[in-house]
C-alpha cells in the first residue's frame, strides 16, 4: 500500500484503513502500517498534516520498531513541512486551470529520507566505513564523508565446507552444530586494503577506494600457491600477491611476481618483494602500477609471469 497507494486517484481514502492496522494489529503489522503512512505523507504533501497527527500517537507504542519508525517519520515530516509548506488551492480558483500536482518538490527532505533507499546494504555500509576509517589520516582529512567517498567493498561468498558423508544429520548446519556442540563462529571481516596500509611506502600513495576479490594465479596443488588482489587508488593500481610456500624442505627468499603489459596509459612503477616465506606461511608481495599523466584511458591487459 505504501508503494502503490499514493499514486492512486484518491490516496486519502486509504489512510483510515491503514491506521486501523496501527490500532488493532500486532507489533509487526503496526510497524508496517507506520511505514506505509510515512510513504503516503512523503509522496502526498496535502496529506502530511493529518498523517503527522496520526503518527504522533505511535510515539508511545510499546514496540521498539513501531516507535522508532514513527519517531523518524515525525521528525522528518516536521522539517519538510517547515521548509516546503503545502499551499492548498484557492476555493475560487478557475476550474479550467490545471491543478498543482500533489507531489514533493525538489530537495524535499521527507521524500529523500522516506522514499529513497540506501545504495548498499547495511552490512556492506558497515564494512565500507570500517575500511575508510582504517586508511591512514582518513579521520584528519577535510574531505566530507559521503556515500560516494566511501571505499567500494566487493560482495562475494566464500565456499562453505562440505558436510561429512558419514553424518546422518543431513545438510542442516544449525542442527549439525547443535548435535556436535560446536557452534560456527562468525568470521571477522578483514579490510582487504589493510596489507597495503601496513607498508608506509604504499600507504603514502593514497586511500584505496576499491579492492577486488582474490583471483587464483596458480593451482591449489602447485608448489607455490599464488593469488592476486587488485587495489585501485586515484593514480595507482596496487597488485597484492599472497604467496604460500607448500614445500617442507625449502624457504623462499625475495619473492616477486613479474608483471608485463603493453599499456599506453599505465606502467609498472615498482615492486615490494616478500623477503622470506617459510613452509606453510603466506606472505604478500606487491607490484605498483602507475597511471601515465595526460594519457587517455584505454583497455589494457597485464600478464603475471
Amino acid at each position: 500500500l505504501g508503494e502503490l497507494g499514493p499514486s492512486t486517484s484518491a490516496p486519502a481514502r486509504y489512510i483510515r484503513f491503514i491506521y486501523n492496522r496501527v490500532i488493532l494489529e500486532n507489533s509487526a503489522v503496526r510497524a508496517a502500517a507506520v511505514g506505509a503512512l510515512s510513504k503516503f505523507a512523503a509522496r502526498c504533501p496535502s496529506l502530511r498534516s493529518s498523517i503527522l497527527t496520526l503518527l504522533k500517537r505511535s510515539l508511545g507504542d510499546e514496540d521498539d520498531e513501531t516507535r522508532d519508525r514513527a519517531s523518524v517519520a515525525v521528525s522528518v515530516l516536521k522539517d519538510a513541512m517547515e521548509e516546503f509548506p503545502y499551499l492548498a488551492p484557492a476555493e475560487d480558483a478557475d476550474p479550467d486551470e490545471e491543478p498543482v500536482p500533489d507531489e514533493p518538490q525538489a530537495g524535499d527532505p521527507a521524500a529523500f529520507v522516506l522514499l529513497q533507499g540506501l545504495p548498499m546494504s547495511f552490512d556492506r555500509l558497515e564494512r565500507s566505513i570500517r575500511a575508510y576509517v582504517k586508511a591512514p589520516a582518513a579521520m584528519d582529512s577535510p574531505e566530507q564523508l559521503t556515500l560516494s567517498t566511501l571505499p567500494i567493498v566487493e560482495e562475494y561468498e566464500e565456499p562453505e565446507s562440505a558436510v561429512d558423508e558419514g553424518d546422518d544429520i543431513g545438510a542442516d548446519p544449525a542442527l549439525a552444530a547443535a548435535v556436535s556442540g560446536k557452534e560456527k563462529e562468525k568470521k571477522e571481516v578483514v579490510d582487504p586494503a589493510a596489507a597495503v596500509y601496513a607498508i608506509p611506502e604504499l600507504a603514502a600513495l593514497g586511500r584505496v577506494f576499491r579492492s577486488s576479490p582474490p583471483t587464483a594465479l596458480s593451482e591449489e596443488e602447485a608448489e607455490y600457491v599464488v593469488t592476486c588482489v587488485k587495489h585501485v587508488l586515484p593514480e595507482h593500481i596496487i597488485l597484492q600477491f599472497p604467496i604460500q610456500n607448500t614445500l617442507e624442505d625449502q624457504r623462499l627468499v625475495n619473492c616477486t611476481v613479474t608483471v608485463e603489459g603493453d599499456s599506453e596509459c599505465f606502467e609498472v612503477a615498482g615492486e615490494v618483494a616478500a623477503e622470506s616465506i617459510k613452509y606453510g606461511e603466506t606472505v604478500n608481495a606487491f607490484t605498483v602500477i602507475s597511471r601515465i599523466p595526460d594519457a587517455p584511458l584505454s583497455p589494457c591487459n597485464f600478464e603475471c609471469v
